[in-house]
């Protein structure tokens, strides 16, 4: 039942609030009221003062997963919100492949079956809609669904694939209500997501205010304002993006801007450590990445590659501590920018997750590139462990490498793997490199590609030459 309370647009029914956390809010009541705050998970209410213009600030302590509850707000006129969960919540945000939904428009892989199914009522689910703004807002925008959906078809067929995919594995797996937040807007650039101040100093970021600010969704900073700003105080577990197709063209620039989001968030959303629920270990607040997919023309050797360059540069990023990506070269569709296959991406996300946030034992990643040696004219290219990765399968036919001696000439080269368990690498050759000296893996817009580890994880892009 709604009063005359009001509060922050993201707290209403059927909430999840994310577990054992201290929850720190503002809303509105009538001027100079005595507000008594009711959550039904403690023994007893509490009531704090409005000012001379209605604003009370109030503190929750969020228990661990559990629900649902209620929490009543009474100002003389009583709040209600019901249906609410704690839980796990993840803020999911990118361009257009974040947002494609899992029907309507996106229509993924077994679409109809997926809607079908998706009566999944400990999975909550809040759309954001477009909002341009220049200063940071408070208020989520208009058009956004009315609060919180509890997942169910009719939601799931709008809702962002990638975050209710993810939500659904994590939640099983947990065992814990998860909730995720839809936050994307379709052809956008990474800088439209990130403060004013978090772009000072990146280079030529100068050269993105000349266009039209008042309706360009590409203009620094607005998309921030407007969609990401209205969360900055919804405590959330982690985040998840899924950007760049707009920004394949600047690689380098992206490189910093990737970075200087990652950093920027994590303050904006005053979390840049978090405890972690079940290791309880203090970590920075999780910040999981989506590699672009392969796309377009599939061309044998392709040096100048604005998308393999972009990938690196989204590699780059997860450098910083509490940082991921999720591998996703084999995954795209030539002539499709939005792949259908949603839920194996997902899945990938998931896994890191689960082993990095949540300490599950699971496999997330593969061996990443780490040295090569070369002998009678072939070049053995081992790759380094990593703590959370499983081991390289066994490959007869390895595609995906380039080689080049001395005059820098790249020809396609035949590749397998040799060894046994985490001492497996892979041996490249070419008749028509005699002394090769560099090697290139999945470098390209489009690279056939085909080095996984045992569990079906692939190897991700890489290059030793530079």
């Amino acid at each position: 039942m709604q009063g005359r309370v009001v509060l922050p647009g993201w707290l209403s029914s059927h909430v999840v609030l994310q577990q054992k956390t201290e929850l720190r809010l503002t809303g509105l009541a009538t001027k100079n009221a005595s507000v008594t705050i009711s959550p039904s998970w403690e023994k007893r209410a509490t009531i704090v003062k409005a000012d001379g213009e209605g604003r009370f600030s109030f503190t929750l302590h969020v228990p661990k997963a559990g629900g649902p509850y209620t929490l009543t707000f009474d100002d003389g006129q009583r709040t209600t919100l019901e249906d609410v969960m704690a839980g796990e919540v993840w803020f999911c945000s990118g361009q257009s492949n974040m947002d494609m939904p899992v029907g309507s428009y996106g229509k993924v892989l077994n679409w109809e079956q997926e809607v079908a199914e998706a009566n999944h009522p400990r999975i909550r689910l809040f759309k954001c809609r477009r909002a341009l703004a220049h200063e940071p807002q408070t208020k989520v925008p208009k058009g956004s669904t009315k609060g919180w959906a509890v997942c169910a078809p009719k939601y799931v067929e709008e809702f962002s694939a990638v975050a209710y995919f993810f939500a659904r594995e994590v939640s099983q797996r947990l065992d814990v209500p998860v909730g995720v937040v839809s936050c994307a807007m379709g052809a956008t650039p990474i800088e439209s997501y990130m403060s004013p101040e978090s772009l000072q100093g990146i280079p030529g970021i100068e050269e993105r205010y000349t266009q039209v600010p008042d309706s360009d969704d590409n203009y620094p900073s607005v998309l921030y304002n407007g969609m990401v700003a209205p969360f900055l105080t919804m405590p959330v577990r982690g985040i998840l993006w899924y950007q760049g197709c707009h920004n394949v063209a600047r690689a380098k620039q992206y490189e910093s801007l990737m970075q200087a989001m990652i950093h920027d968030w994590r303050k904006r959303f005053n979390q840049e450590a978090t405890i972690e629920p079940f290791t309880r270990k203090e970590t920075p607040l999780p910040f999981y990445l989506v590699e672009l997919a392969n796309f377009q023309e599939r061309k044998p050797v392709q040096l100048e590659s604005a998308w393999a360059a972009l990938r690196e540069a989204q590699h780059k990023a997860t450098q910083i501590e509490g940082t991921g990506i999720a591998v996703n070269i084999d995954l795209g569709e030539a002539d499709n920018i939005h792949p259908k296959n949603k839920q194996a991406l997902a899945h990938r996300l998931a896994l890191i997750a689960l082993r990095r946030t949540y300490g599950k034992k699971v496999p997330c990643s593969a061996p990443e590139y780490d040295y090569l040696r070369t002998s009678e004219g072939k070049v053995s290219v081992f790759l380094r462990p990593t703590p959370d990765s499983d081991e390289l399968a066994a490959n007869a036919d390895v595609k995906g490498f380039i080689v080049a001696g001395p005059d820098r000439q790249w020809h396609v080269a035949q590749a397998h793997t040799e060894g046994d368990g985490r001492n497996r690498h892979v041996v490249v050759e070419c008749p028509e490199v005699v002394c090769p000296i560099a090697v290139r893996y999945a470098w390209g817009d489009n690279p056939e590609c085909n080095l996984k580890t045992l569990s079906g994880l692939p190897v991700a892009p890489f290059r030793c030459d530079y």
